[in-house]
C-alpha cells in the first residue's frame, strides 16, 4: 500500500528522518625537527595527552519517544488526505522494533483490518530480498557475484554473444547488462510463464554492456534463477531454506499462491476517478519472482530489516556472512543524474537504491524501492503497494510491476 508523503515540517519527524553523521576525528600532526636521541623520544610521546571524549548522539531516547509517539497522528493524516484503504508501519531502533502498526482496512467495503501479521505484495522490495537470498550463497562459496549467469544456467541467452557469455550475476543483478527497463513485459502482460519469457531474452535489443543503467525485471530474474541453478533448487525453494525459514520470516514467499492463501492479506487497489478505491484487480508476479513476486507482512519485513542492521545476524545467529551480505548495498552503478542543485547522485547496488538529500539524509522513492545508508547503522525501508491508478489494464500491471 502506498507510503505516505510527510511533511519535514513537522518536528517529530525530523527525529525520525535524521541520520546520524559519523563524527570525524581531527589529526594532530606534528613535524619533529631536532635531531638525536631527544628528539626520537619526544617523538615517540602521544601527541594527545588528554582522553578523547566520545561524540554525543545527535538523537537521544527522548528524540526517538517524541517522534514515534507522533507516528500514529502522521500516518492518520496522510490516510485521511489521500484516502489510501490501509498501511502498516514498522521503526527499528537498536535492533528492536519500537513501533508496528497496522492503519485502514485489507480492502475497502471489508471489515478486515490491517495490522503488522497483514500479508502484503511487496513489488520491487523483493530485489533487495531477493540479493540477501543470494547473498546466502555467495557466504557458503555456492556462487560468486562476478560469475557469468550462463555457467550456472546454460540456457540464459542474450542477442549478443558475447554479452550472454560474459554477463555476470552481479551485473544481471544491478541492471548494467545492457537489458532495456520493460524488456519481456508484454509477454508478462499476455500471460507467458517465466521460463517462456526468460528464453526470449534474446531477441531483446541490447544497450552498452556494462555501460549503460536499464531497470530490467526479466535482467534481474535472469540473475536471480542463474543463483539458484546453482544451488540446484527453484528459486522459490531457495529463498526458503536461505533465508525465510533461518530467519523466522513464516509469511514470507515468492509464490503468489501463498500470498492467496492468507486470509489476512492487503488487496492492491485501483484509484477511481472520482477519488475512491476500488480491488479490482489481482497481480501474479511469478513469472518474474525474484525481481517482483515476494509477499511478506510488516512484522516479517521488520526481522527482514533487523537482519540488515545487523549485518546478518539475528536473535544473536548468524543467517548469512556479514561481507556477503554488505556487497549488494555497495555501489555497482549510477542510475542518473542528479534531478537538482541540491541532490546527490544516487547509485544501485543489487537491488538497492541509495540516494541522498543535501543534508545527507536518505531519499526514499517510491513503488518496492529500498534505499539504506550504506554504514551499518541506519537504514530506511519503505515500500509502496500497488495503486492501479491506470486507465487500463496494462498500463495498471506496468506501473504495479516495476517502480515505472
Amino acid at each position: 500500500m502506498p507510503f505516505p508523503t510527510v511533511s519535514s515540517r513537522t518536528s517529530a519527524l525530523h527525529g525520525v528522518r535524521r541520520v546520524l553523521f559519523a563524527a570525524l576525528s581531527g589529526v594532530c600532526l606534528a613535524c619533529i625537527l631536532a635531531a638525536g636521541p631527544a628528539a626520537a623520544e619526544e617523538a615517540e610521546k602521544p601527541l594527545l595527552k588528554a582522553p578523547i571524549s566520545p561524540v554525543p548522539p545527535l538523537l537521544d531516547q527522548a528524540d526517538i519517544d517524541k517522534a514515534t509517539a507522533a507516528l500514529d497522528g502522521i500516518v492518520e493524516s496522510a490516510v485521511n488526505r489521500t484516502g489510501v484503504p490501509g498501511i502498516a508501519v514498522g521503526v527499528v531502533y537498536k535492533d528492536k522494533v519500537i513501533y508496528a502498526k497496522g492503519f485502514g482496512v485489507r480492502e475497502v467495503g471489508k471489515p478486515g483490518k490491517i495490522d503488522p501479521d497483514t500479508v502484503f505484495l511487496l513489488a520491487s522490495v523483493s530485489k533487495p530480498i531477493a540479493s540477501t537470498v543470494v547473498a546466502k550463497l555467495v557466504g557458503d562459496g555456492v556462487v560468486k557475484w562476478d560469475d557469468p549467469a550462463k555457467e550456472h544456467n546454460p540456457a540464459f541467452a542474450l542477442s549478443d554473444a558475447y554479452v550472454a557469455e560474459h554477463a555476470t550475476i552481479a551485473d544481471l543483478l544491478s541492471h548494467r547488462s545492457g537489458l532495456r527497463t520493460g524488456a519481456g513485459d508484454l509477454l508478462e502482460d499476455l500471460g507467458f510463464d517465466r521460463t517462456y519469457i526468460l528464453s526470449h531474452l534474446d531477441q531483446q535489443p541490447l544497450d552498452a554492456f556494462r555501460a549503460s543503467y536499464h531497470y530490467s525485471n526479466f535482467g534481474y530474474t535472469s540473475g536471480g534463477i542463474a543463483a539458484a541453478a546453482a544451488a540446484g533448487k527453484s528459486w522459490e525453494e531457495l529463498a526458503e531454506e536461505a533465508l525465510f525459514v533461518p530467519a523466522g520470516m513464516e509469511t514470507a514467499s515468492y509464490r503468489h499462491a501463498d500470498y492467496l492463501a492468507h486470509e489476512d492479506r492487503a488487496h492492491i487497489h485501483k484509484r477511481l476517478p472520482d477519488g475512491s478505491w476500488d480491488a479490482l484487480y489481482d497481480r501474479n508476479a511469478d513469472a518474474e519472482a525474484p525481481a517482483g513476486g515476494a509477499s511478506a507482512s510488516l512484522n516479517d519485513v521488520l526481522r527482514f530489516l533487523r537482519l540488515q542492521l545487523a549485518n546478518g545476524t539475528l536473535d544473536g545467529k548468524e543467517i548469512i556472512d556479514a561481507d556477503a551480505l554488505g556487497a549488494p548495498r555497495a555501489p555497482e552503478v549510477i542510475p542518473g543524474s542528479p534531478r537538482s542543485v541540491a541532490s546527490r547522485t544516487g547509485f544501485y547496488g543489487f537491488g538497492w537504491n541509495v540516494g541522498y538529500d543535501d543534508h545527507g539524509r536518505v531519499r526514499v522513492r517510491p513503488f518496492g524501492r529500498i534505499r539504506t545508508r550504506y554504514r551499518n547503522q541506519h537504514h530506511l525501508l519503505a515500500w509502496r503497494g500497488c495503486r492501479r491508478g491506470d486507465s487500463d489494464q496494462r498500463s495498471a500491471d506496468r506501473r504495479c510491476r516495476g517502480d515505472r
